[in-house]
């Protein structure tokens, strides 16, 4: 496996060391085993990515890009840190978690999961609160998704 992890973003500062090995360890977790690219961003980026790639005109937390060929394990992550601290204060959790939780379902996409459907979407976010617990975060999206 090999990550690499770019961050073109300052909302938050970034321990680039530690989210390395957490982002390996998340990938295993996964069953994500090939190349993968995390790419830390603003809202204006994301943004723009999300319009230009899916036609969404607007910002959103996580994209997922499969990039290898057939039979390659290759994919990249783009995360929109300002959108996981603004989501993070909402939910009453740190933003490295709701962070963290973003990567986690990117990966999640790009090992095959879908959240369209809701019972797709309960077990992708309950595999990913699980990597989570893991790596000793606690997030609160379950709670939310049940509408409690």
């Amino acid at each position: 496996m090999r990550v690499v992890l770019t961050n073109v973003q300052d909302a938050l500062p970034i321990d680039e060391d530690r989210l390395l090995g957490e982002i390996e360890s998340l990938a295993r977790g996964a069953g994500f085993s090939g190349e993968l690219s995390v790419a830390l961003v603003t809202d204006a980026a994301i943004h723009d990515l999300n319009r230009d790639y899916l036609g969404h005109d607007c910002a959103t937390d996580v994209l997922a890009f499969p990039l290898g060929e057939e039979g390659e394990e290759e994919g990249e992550v783009v995360v929109s840190v300002e959108r996981a601290i603004t989501e993070a204060g909402e939910r009453g959790v740190l933003a490295e978690a709701e962070l963290i939780f973003y990567i986690a379902h990117g990966i999640l996409h790009l090992t095959g999961y879908d959240d369209h459907e809701p019972e797709a979407a309960r077990r992708m976010h309950a595999v990913a609160l699980r990597l989570l617990r893991g790596l000793g975060y606690r997030n609160s999206i379950a709670a939310r998704q049940r509408g409690e």
